[in-house]
């Protein structure tokens, strides 16, 4: 096994899951998976924060990491076997407490108001909820008191200018390093990191693990294949078309200004440049 737990490969073809997010079928299947299990832990430091509202951009492992949760929660399943090798696993006080073992309904001591009350709809589920131990929410958008879920403006949010989970959502460099290493082409590393490390949330800099795992997975099928900019065609402005509509006019107008304003300066700096007889610097 490796670091993170996944099997080692034949011939360093690691089996990248570009496209998965079941961490049990990630699991079950010898996927390479890089460990966020510490998350779990995380969360359960906090739990002053009934509910904890966690915004990323797309393809930054969200969806992982909520799949990853009931697993390790669920009381219908053992699910042990899935952490072996993983950094919660090694927490064996916070396992005992935690793992596939929600004590009141296991034993058999809830009632069934308790129980009937956290079925109810997200409004009555998360706020005021006496049965509630915690909720984490994941989106890549902020729900807004103004919303449908008026009822849920309890949510303590934890977005990218925070650092209380920014390290279990996206790559760090050192998980990085060891991606590379474990696939064998640590001389991509400069690449890697000029097409990929943009991104900053709270302390850390973080790679989209969608570019990192599409990218690996070309470099196995061609050792000289091409960076190329995954997460821009993984979806459409469909949302922004939505808001502007949904917003108003107010809304619109300040978009307009915004706009205008952008457009000005990227006018002046090209009237500048053209002065100065500089060339622009071609930018991706």
């Amino acid at each position: 096994s490796t670091k993170n737990g996944a099997v080692e490969p034949v011939n360093n073809q690691l089996n990248f899951p570009v496209g998965i997010s079941d961490f049990k079928k990630i699991r079950e299947n010898d996927y390479y998976y890089i460990d966020k299990s510490g998350l779990i832990k995380e969360l359960l430091k906090r739990e002053s924060a009934e509910v904890t509202l966690i915004t990323r951009p797309r393809r930054f492992g969200k969806t992982m990491g909520m799949s990853m949760l009931p697993h390790f929660f669920d009381i219908r399943s053992d699910n042990r076997r899935l952490f072996d090798g993983l950094e919660i696993i090694y927490d064996e006080a916070l396992c005992s407490a935690w793992m596939n073992l929600f004590k009141e309904l296991k034993s058999g001591s809830a009632g069934k108001i308790q129980i009937g009350q956290s079925l109810h709809t997200m409004s009555t589920a998360l706020k005021d909820n006496t049965t509630l131990r915690f909720a984490v929410i994941t989106g890549c958008l902020k729900i807004a008191k103004e919303s449908i879920f008026t009822g849920t403006n309890n949510f303590v949010p934890d977005n990218i200018t925070d650092s209380r989970f920014n390290e279990y959502f996206g790559f760090t460099q050192e998980e990085v390093d060891q991606i590379l290493t474990d696939a064998n082409v640590s001389g991509k590393a400069e690449e890697v990191k000029r097409w990929y490390d943009g991104y900053h949330f709270g302390r850390f800099d973080v790679y989209c693990p969608w570019d990192v795992m599409n990218y690996m997975r070309d470099l196995q099928q061609n050792p000289e294949a091409a960076q190329a900019s995954y997460w821009k065609n993984t979806s459409d402005d469909a949302v922004i078309r939505s808001f502007i509509e949904y917003a108003g006019s107010n809304i619109t107008k300040k978009l307009e200004t915004l706009l205008a304003r952008l457009w000005h300066r990227i006018f002046q700096k090209a009237l500048s440049v053209k002065e100065n007889g500089t060339k622009i610097k071609r930018c991706r």
